[in-house]
């Protein structure tokens, strides 16, 4: 069975086998000018002549010449003949640059072997911002998918990305005949859910059959996905888009999203929307948001195992709250004894927030009380026990004080773990008496939870019973 690389390979061949021939041709009025010029030269000379024993062998030799010469023309007449006709055969082939031919092959050879276009869109925060720009495109006519993303503080975007997801629905809405269809999860994140419904609101009132919502009925694990459609320029023809990955909370591996225009990937993701569809119920925007509430009432999630990487993106988050009443003290308070990654800390969070305008609250262990020091570093098996501790507490305080948008103040009450905390969200690791509070569980909580509520509570005690601590 031939395959298109070895057809392609025999006309390539084919034409370098008769430009070859060609060449050859062209040369051939020349060799025989000089095979002429030879042989009337050798006819003519006297010394030659005398050498034939009569008038007949002389007729003979001048007959066996020109004959050669009739035979060479007419030998070279046909192989003209030929090239021609060979050139003719592959002339199509021979019009087309070979780089466009390779190039060709290559792409039906691909899709031959199955692979497909797909291209790294950025993390989940990255493709929801491309997202948004293209709602401003006027050629986007809608978008189909899920929204599955799940209710945990360390992945929630910033609030001008909620907000950006509000203002890019509202305007792909606001041009006629675009639509959202959308599968949202038992689960999924109300913040999210929120921005589409707001940003859908006028268009649901106005328009609602370009509006659908759809409750999963069942709780299972989705790879999060958007189809976005665009009408082709000029055209009736329609473009299609898919966007999948992300959203997929996961403690030990970092979010990835991938898009194509691979009809292939693309009509899989159709079709899976359709199933989706079918194991859902349609619903107003109103039940589905109640849904939510009454799915997430608690607000707390558990972590088995602690990520430092997860605090780190969680604290970036945080924004500076310029509303005078709202209930935090502070935009960031962190209650600790002392940070066991300083450095990391300095360069990764708290530079970057100090140039953002957060204001952080700290209430860390008091360094001149030793028996409290003791009472919690007293059983550590980990190596770091009392005069370690001490001393890197102080050095803890040292540099924080450089810090002008942050506040410190010491505690002589032993902290009930790690916490850290925002209008927003909570996040608390326990302290174990042998180890660190990595070693634990990771525990996050939404600003409308009762644990949140709790934290807060218990930070507005410590901090009144707090101090200045004055550095010698």
């Amino acid at each position: 069975m031939q395959t298109i690389s070895s057809v392609v390979k025999e006309e390539i061949q084919a034409i370098s086998k008769a430009e070859k021939r060609m060449k050859w041709v062209k040369q051939w009025p020349w060799i025989l000018l000089a095979f002429s010029l030879l042989v009337s030269i050798a006819t003519g000379i006297p010394g030659i002549q005398g050498l034939a024993a009569s008038a007949k062998d002389l007729a003979w030799f001048h007959v066996s010449v020109f004959s050669a010469v009739a035979f060479i023309i007419i030998g070279s007449a046909q192989y003209v003949h030929d090239a021609l006709i060979e050139l003719k055969t592959h002339v199509d082939v021979k019009e087309k640059p070979l780089r466009e031919a390779i190039a060709t092959v290559e792409r039906v050879a691909n899709s031959m072997r199955g692979d497909v276009r797909c291209e790294f869109a950025g993390d989940d925060e990255a493709a929801t911002q491309y997202l948004c720009s293209k709602c401003y495109d006027d050629d986007l006519i809608g978008i189909q998918g899920t929204i599955v993303r799940p209710e945990d503080m360390h992945s929630c975007y910033s609030s001008e990305t909620y907000k950006g997801i509000e203002l890019a629905i509202h305007t792909l809405l606001g041009r006629p005949d675009t639509f959202i269809e959308e599968v949202v999860g038992t689960n999924a994140e109300k913040r999210l859910v929120d921005a589409y419904v707001m940003g859908a609101s006028e268009t649901e009132k106005s328009a609602p059959n370009r509006i659908a919502w759809f409750r999963l009925n069942v709780e299972t694990p989705i790879l999060n996905f958007l189809i976005l459609t665009y009408r082709q320029s000029g055209t009736t023809e329609r473009i299609e888009e898919v966007f999948f990955g992300g959203s997929r909370y996961a403690n030990d591996s970092n979010e990835a999203v991938f898009k194509s225009r691979d009809i292939r990937i693309v009509q899989e993701f159709k079709d899976l929307h359709l199933v989706l569809r079918s194991s859902s119920t349609r619903v107003p925007a109103s039940n589905l948001r109640d849904r939510l509430d009454r799915n997430n009432a608690t607000g707390v999630s558990i972590q088995e195992k602690w990520e430092q990487k997860n605090l780190y993106a969680l604290l970036n988050r945080t924004e500076s709250c310029a509303d005078a009443n709202s209930k935090a003290d502070g935009d960031l308070r962190i209650l600790t004894t002392f940070f066991i990654d300083y450095f990391g800390l300095r360069e990764d969070v708290l530079i970057p927030l100090q140039k953002k305008g957060v204001k952080i609250k700290m209430l860390l262990t008091n360094p001149d009380n030793p028996a409290l020091l003791r009472s919690r570093f007293g059983l550590r098996q980990d190596g770091l026990g009392f005069e370690r501790a001490q001393g890197d507490l102080l050095s803890d305080l040292r540099s924080l004080s450089a810090f002008s948008n942050i506040e410190l103040r010491v505690s002589d009450s032993m902290p009930c773990g790690f916490v850290a905390h925002s209008k927003e969200w909570a996040v608390m690791g326990i302290m174990p008496a042998h180890a660190s509070y990595v070693v634990g569980p990771m525990i996050e909580a939404c600003s409308n939870s009762r644990l949140w509520t709790m934290l807060e509570e218990d930070w507005n005690t410590r901090w009144k019973a707090a101090k200045a601590y004055q550095l010698g």
